[in-house]
C-alpha cells in the first residue's frame, strides 16, 4: 500500500472522537443520574463509558440501561395505584445500586486500527441496538469512541466520491477503501 493510501485508509482512529465520559464499575447509580439526564435541549449527554478499578473497559451506561435500573423494583402494573411518593421511593431505593449492575457489558468492541470494513461488521449485530458508538480500545482501556453515523457518513462518502471504485463489503482486507 502506498504512503498516500495508508493517510487515507479509514480506521477507527481516524473516525473515533475523544469525548465521553467515564465512572468506575463500583460507583452508585445516584453519581451517574446527572450525567446522563443534564443536557439542554439541543445538546445529548456524552456517552458513558463504565470502568473497572483499574481503568480497563467494564461497559457503558445508557438512558435506558439507567431507567431499567431504577424501575427495577417496580411492577409497570402497579405504577397508577402506587401514587407519586411511593413510586419515587422505590426508585430512590435503586440510587445505591453499583453501576455494574446496570450497564451494558455486551458491546461492540473496535481496536484503533480496525478498518472500515471491520467497523461495519462489528455494529451489524448489536446486542443492544440503543448503543450508537463503538468504544475504541487500546490496552482494554477505552481511547475514544466512534458513532455508528460517522461509520455511515465514511461508507457513504466512498460510494459517493468520483475518483473510487465504491465500497466492497465482500473482502476480508480493508485495504480497498481509502478516503
Amino acid at each position: 500500500m502506498s504512503d498516500t493510501q495508508q493517510r487515507g485508509r479509514i480506521t477507527a482512529r481516524s473516525l473515533m472522537r475523544k469525548a465521553f465520559a467515564t465512572i468506575e464499575a463500583a460507583s452508585p447509580l445516584s453519581e451517574v443520574f446527572e450525567c446522563l439526564t443534564d443536557s439542554d435541549e439541543h445538546k445529548t449527554p456524552l456517552p458513558l463509558i463504565v470502568v473497572n478499578g483499574d481503568g480497563t473497559f467494564a461497559g457503558v451506561l445508557t438512558p435506558m440501561a439507567l431507567y431499567r435500573a431504577l424501575l427495577r423494583k417496580v411492577r409497570l402494573n402497579d405504577i397508577p395505584a402506587l401514587g407519586n411518593d411511593p413510586f419515587l421511593e422505590k426508585m430512590r431505593e435503586q440510587l445505591n445500586m453499583p453501576v455494574s449492575e446496570a450497564m451494558v457489558r455486551e458491546v461492540p468492541r473496535a481496536y484503533p486500527d480496525d478498518g472500515l470494513c471491520s467497523l461495519m461488521r462489528i455494529n451489524i449485530d448489536r446486542c443492544e441496538p440503543r448503543i450508537e458508538f463503538t468504544p475504541v480500545l487500546e490496552n482494554d482501556s477505552v481511547i475514544g469512541i466512534v458513532y455508528v453515523t460517522e461509520i455511515f457518513h465514511a461508507a457513504a462518502s466512498l460510494t459517493l466520491t468520483p475518483d473510487t471504485e465504491g465500497i466492497r463489503l465482500d473482502s476480508d482486507k480493508d485495504d480497498e477503501l481509502s478516503h
